[in-house]
C-alpha cells in the first residue's frame, strides 16, 4: 500500500514539476506539456496572436490569503489536512486555481516571414480549477476525502480530462478571435475558465469517498 501510495504522489509531483523545477519537462502528460500543446494560437490574418508563457498554482492558506504552489517545496506541496480543507472555487471544491501567463502579441502587418512584432500585451489569466492531491494520495471534494479507483494512476485520468479540458478552451479561444474586436481585447478576455472547471468536476465527481475501515 505504501508503495502504491508513493507511486500517486510521485507521479502527481511531476505532473506539475515545473512549479519546482527552473528546467521544466515538457512531455505531454505533464501539465506544462499540456499547455504548450494548445498554444500559440493565431487569428486567421495572423495579426494576432496568443502565446502561452508560463504557469502557476494558485491555493489560499486558513486565513484566506493566496498561496503560491511554486513557493512550496516539493516536501510540503502535498494537502495534509482533508478535515478541515477550508477552500474551494466556485462549486468545484478542487483546491486549486491554475494560474497562466499569456501573452496577446500583434504582429505587423503586411504579414511576411519577416513580420516583427509591434506589440505585447501580457496577463496571468485563470483558466480554472485543477484537484490538489493530499499526503494520503487522495483529493478533496466539498470537504470530503476521495480517492481513485479506475484504471492506471490518478494522475493518468487527471491529464486526460484536463487535455480535454484544454481542447475546449483553445477553440472558444478561436470562436472568440471571431467575434470580438482584437484591437480591444485583452488575452483574459479571450479564455474562458468553463471547460477546466467541468472537466474537474468530473474528475471529482469519478473518484470515490475514503472509507475508515
Amino acid at each position: 500500500m505504501t508503495l502504491i501510495l508513493e507511486t500517486e504522489k510521485n507521479a502527481y509531483r511531476s505532473f506539475v514539476k515545473h512549479c519546482f523545477d527552473s528546467q521544466p519537462i515538457e512531455e505531454n502528460n505533464t501539465l506544462e506539456g499540456l499547455l504548450k500543446s494548445i498554444f500559440p494560437i493565431s487569428t486567421k490574418d495572423s495579426i494576432y496572436t496568443l502565446d502561452y508563457v508560463g504557469y502557476d498554482l494558485r491555493t489560499y492558506g486558513p486565513d484566506g490569503e493566496e498561496l503560491l504552489i511554486s513557493e512550496f517545496s516539493p516536501e510540503v506541496f502535498f494537502y495534509k489536512s482533508p478535515p478541515k480543507y477550508l477552500g474551494f472555487i466556485g462549486e468545484t471544491d478542487a483546491g486549486l486555481d491554475l494560474s497562466v501567463i499569456i501573452q496577446k502579441v500583434i504582429w505587423e502587418t503586411p504579414i511576411t516571414d519577416d513580420s516583427e512584432i509591434q506589440d505585447i500585451i501580457q496577463q496571468n489569466v485563470i483558466l480554472g480549477p485543477l484537484p490538489r492531491m493530499t499526503i494520503n494520495g487522495t483529493f478533496i471534494d466539498h470537504g470530503i476525502e476521495k480517492r481513485y479507483v479506475g484504471e492506471g494512476l490518478a494522475v493518468d485520468r487527471l491529464a486526460q480530462v484536463v487535455a480535454q479540458a484544454l481542447s475546449s478552451i483553445n477553440l472558444l479561444v478561436q470562436r472568440n478571435f471571431k467575434e470580438m474586436d482584437m484591437r480591444e481585447v485583452f488575452p483574459f478576455d479571450l479564455v474562458e475558465t468553463s471547460p477546466l472547471e467541468r472537466k474537474t468536476r468530473q474528475f471529482l465527481d469519478e473518484l470515490v469517498p475514503v472509507t475508515l475501515n
